[in-house]
């Protein structure tokens, strides 16, 4: 089984004379995988999640193969009615963004 929690503090090997308290990363959460396609006549488009959240999503998104820059211009919903992201890119272009979508660690 592979290892789920990491000491950040650890992995770069800084060894300081007073230890400080370690600093945990938990990697066992499951990611929410979408890909957008848009058309050359639009900058905005939204996307409905399917997993439900406690609290907003953490959401990552990257266009394949274009110099186009994309963002999440909003994250809008309730986590009993579920979120939409609404995704939006630099420039009209004809091609996917590809995304990802978390539950936030504490």
């Amino acid at each position: 089984m592979a290892k789920t929690r990491y000491d950040l503090r650890r992995i770069r090997k800084i060894y300081p004379t007073r230890r400080r308290s370690p600093l945990f990363i938990d990697t066992s959460g499951d990611l929410e995988g979408f890909k957008i396609a848009f058309t050359g006549s639009q900058l905005i488009k939204t996307f409905v999640l399917t997993q439900s959240y406690t609290s907003a999503p953490v959401v990552v998104v990257s266009v394949e193969n274009d110099n186009v820059n994309a963002y999440v211009s909003a994250i809008t919903g309730s986590p009993s009615a579920g979120f939409t992201v609404e995704v939006t890119v630099s420039h009209l272009f004809t091609g996917t963004v590809h995304g990802f979508a978390g539950e936030p660690s504490t």
